[in-house]
Parts: structure tokens; C-alpha cells; sequence
């Protein structure tokens, strides 16, 4: 089990380097983009495609950061409803089961879409990207979303069945 905890620490540390070095690229090729545009009034070819992928691969790997932490964005309607705490812990346990599954099913979907943008082989236009490397941030997300659900919902369960 220690061995488990040492490699979620190295691959969440991994996770937010990435994330942040994609984050540090994506401000300078914007700058670096605007003084050429607007300063030096020439076009840099084929630049302009790369924060959208850096933007992209930011985006997905936060998604990671925010399932480990079960941080994402929550309305909370149902507290004000019901009162009872255990009743409302077993409601949100189900409900981050369901959502473990439907992140599963998605990265299935995920991963079909990166095989089968492997086999086309289509690159960007401007920079000559094989198209499957974002592809592949968005399965790794997904993959690594519902392995933390799943985490996330197994210390759940494993709380309410204590109660018994």
C-alpha cells in the first residue's frame, strides 16, 4: 500500500509540473506572439495553433489535479433539502460512484478516439503536430479522473459501512 501512496505522490507531482510548465509556455508564446504581431509588425508562421494546444493540455491536467482533491465546482441543493447528515453522505457517496462510472465510460471513449486518431496519422496544419498527442491528454485526464473517483468513492463507501 506505501508503495501505492509514493507512486500517486510522484505522478501527482508529475501531473502539476506538466501543468505548470504548459502554463509558463502558454504565457510567453502569447507574449512573444503579440510583440511580433503588434511591435516588430511580422507574423511568426504556424505559432499561432500552439497555445491553443498548450491551453488544452493545461486544462486537462488541472482536471486531474481537481479530481484528486474532489474540488470541482459543486451546488449544493441537496444539503439544503435534506438535514439528515448520514442520509446525505450515503446520497453524495452514490453520486460520486456515478460519477466514477460515467469517467470511466468516457475514458473508454476517450481512449477509442486516441487509437483511432493514431491510425489516420493527421497533423496540424501549421506545425506539422501529430493531432493523436492532444488526443492523449484527454484519455490520460480521463483515465487518471476516474482512477481518483474511484479512490475517492471507495473511502466513502468504506466510511459508511463503518457506521453499521
Amino acid at each position: 500500500m506505501e508503495i501505492l501512496k509514493k507512486l500517486d505522490a510522484l505522478a501527482f507531482k508529475a501531473i502539476r509540473t506538466f501543468a505548470g510548465i504548459a502554463m509558463v509556455l502558454l504565457t510567453a508564446v502569447i507574449i512573444i506572439q503579440i510583440l511580433a504581431r503588434y511591435v516588430f509588425k511580422v507574423s511568426i508562421g504556424g505559432i499561432e495553433e500552439t497555445p491553443i494546444f498548450l491551453m488544452m493540455i493545461s486544462v486537462w491536467l488541472s482536471a486531474i489535479i481537481v479530481a484528486r482533491e474532489d474540488g470541482h465546482v459543486k451546488i449544493d441543493l441537496i444539503d439544503l433539502m435534506i438535514k439528515n447528515k448520514k442520509i446525505l453522505y450515503i446520497l453524495k457517496t452514490v453520486l460520486r460512484c456515478l460519477t466514477t462510472v460515467v469517467l470511466g465510460i468516457y475514458a473508454k471513449f476517450a481512449l477509442d478516439y486516441l487509437i483511432s486518431s493514431m491510425r489516420l496519422g493527421d497533423t496540424t496544419p501549421g506545425l506539422g503536430i501529430p493531432v493523436w498527442t492532444m488526443h492523449s491528454f484527454v484519455f490520460i485526464s480521463a483515465f487518471f479522473m476516474t482512477l481518483y473517483y474511484l479512490i475517492n468513492s471507495i473511502k466513502a463507501i468504506k466510511e459508511v459501512w463503518e457506521w453499521r
